[in-house]
């Protein structure tokens, strides 16, 4: 009788408390034995203060658990940027034969030139050579990094987000008369409201860090966080969802466009390396460049009084991106079996 084949043994680090319920968890369950390592979160540790300082503190001690155990797996994957650079300067350290290392979500801030981003630069290149494969949010990253980093090509590669299952799942809503922006990360709201001036569809804003410097007629402010079914609905049934960015050069915003493209509604995005690669112009999404007013004020103004045209498109970004999730489980498949030396 022939022995079976051994399956690979894989180790994740994630930064959230991860009950076994993520996709990306399960479509990998199905081929490898997989641990992860997550923020400890139990006893004393359970809520409050004792789970916000471990929750700061896992992408020091989670590296260095991963290492001690490291020759128990094939591959460790560290699924943040910090787990990366901590674990690939603590891999430079070890033993060769060490299991192969991924890092997800490969990425830097190409605008920034300050002392404190520039010594961040110096610990990521010294903890390069400790990193096996990389995935970045972008084609033009992956590019670029490769040029920068000296990473070979074949080790670096585009991997893409995907839309929440559920919500590509959920019915339309009934579409209201407002305007929906939302997130905290790299948003320009301050370039939406000049653009909104003087229209007659009112605006709303969730965020809890941006603080406008005055106070806005017809704008509405949501402060506290909205999460889940009850985000799904604010984003649903907006006749119009905006997605206002800081710069053209730095990759941000993907996650709530690919939310909003999933329920289907029209979506006026800042262009940039990462919100490019889900969206072309006028087909599925509306771009405009960082920072011009007349732009965005523009493609609001168009959308508005063309609203069959703005549904149309919305209706073809669901449609297009429905397949996003089983790809992105593929591409995970693969590239684990590569690097754990198993032929797909």
């Amino acid at each position: 009788m022939s022995k079976m084949k051994k399956r690979p043994k894989v180790l994740i680090m994630v930064n959230w408390r991860e009950k076994g319920e993520w996709d990306l968890y399960q479509a990998l369950k199905r081929h490898f034995d997989v641990d992860v390592f997550q923020p400890y979160g139990g006893g004393p540790w359970a809520g409050g203060r004792g789970w916000k300082l471990s929750l700061e503190t896992c992408e020091f001690y989670l590296p260095l658990f991963s290492c001690l155990k490291r020759n128990l797996f094939d591959l460790v994957i560290s699924w943040s940027m910090r787990f990366g650079m901590v674990y690939g300067l603590l891999n430079r350290l070890m033993p060769k034969g060490s299991p192969s290392h991924l890092l997800y979500d490969f990425h830097i801030n190409v605008e920034r030139c300050d002392w404190a981003y520039k010594q961040k630069l110096t610990v990521t290149r010294k903890a390069i050579p400790g990193i096996d494969f990389f995935f970045t949010t972008s084609r033009r990253e992956e590019a670029l990094y490769s040029t920068i980093f000296h990473i070979p090509r074949e080790r670096i590669r585009f991997f893409p987000l995907a839309p929440p299952r559920p919500w590509l799942k959920l019915p339309s809503f009934p579409v209201k008369d407002y305007i929906f922006a939302y997130g905290n990360s790299d948003r320009d709201y301050d370039t939406l409201l000049k653009a909104s001036r003087n229209l007659s569809t009112p605006l709303v804003i969730l965020s809890q860090r941006y603080s406008p410097n005055r106070t806005y007629e017809n704008v509405t402010f949501i402060r506290q966080p909205v999460y889940g079914l009850n985000l799904a609905k604010l984003v649903g049934s907006a006749g119009l969802v905006v997605i206002p960015l800081k710069s053209s050069e730095v990759s941000a915003g993907q996650t709530a466009m690919l939310e909003t493209m999933a329920l289907g509604r029209p979506i006026i995005v800042t262009e940039n390396p990462a919100t490019l690669e889900y969206g072309k112009h006028g087909e599925s999404a509306f771009f405009y460049r960082a920072g011009h007013v007349e732009e965005l004020r523009n493609l609001l103004e168009s959308l508005l009084k063309d609203p069959d045209y703005a549904e149309s498109v919305g209706r073809r970004a669901r449609v297009v991106h429905s397949n996003l999730p089983e790809i992105r489980e593929s591409l995970l498949i693969q590239t684990v079996q590569g690097l754990c030396g198993h032929e797909p």
